[in-house]
């Protein structure tokens, strides 16, 4: 690998925690909703870390057409980080998934 050279990958598997909405950004529609990923941590499993994911893939990417509450899914895609002002006129910052697939995992 060169010395220069980055990456910028996330993969996750979780479920949907609010219904799937559309946006249009630039044009383009695009889906985003919440995963919520729960990682088992110790040997025993007696604690866990739950987290919460923004995720945004566009119409042309999506593979899976039923995208629901509490589906489980895998995403695979890169970090993204939005900078915006708020009311008050304070900068803040939003870091979501730019998701590249979104597949459906049934059991």
């Amino acid at each position: 690998m060169k010395e220069n050279s980055c990456v910028n990958k996330v993969m996750l598997m979780g479920r949907i925690i609010k219904e799937p909405r559309w946006h249009v950004s630039g044009g383009e529609r695009i889906l985003c909703f919440s995963l919520l990923t729960i990682e088992q941590i110790g040997r025993e499993a007696t604690t866990t870390h739950t987290e919460t994911h923004d995720i945004k893939i566009g119409e042309r990417l999506i593979n899976v057409h039923d995208l629901n509450k509490g589906a489980l899914v895998y995403v695979q895609g890169r970090l993204q980080t939005q900078q915006f002002t708020d009311e008050q006129a304070i900068r803040r910052y939003r870091t979501f998934i730019s998701a590249q697939s979104v597949n459906l995992i049934t059991v």
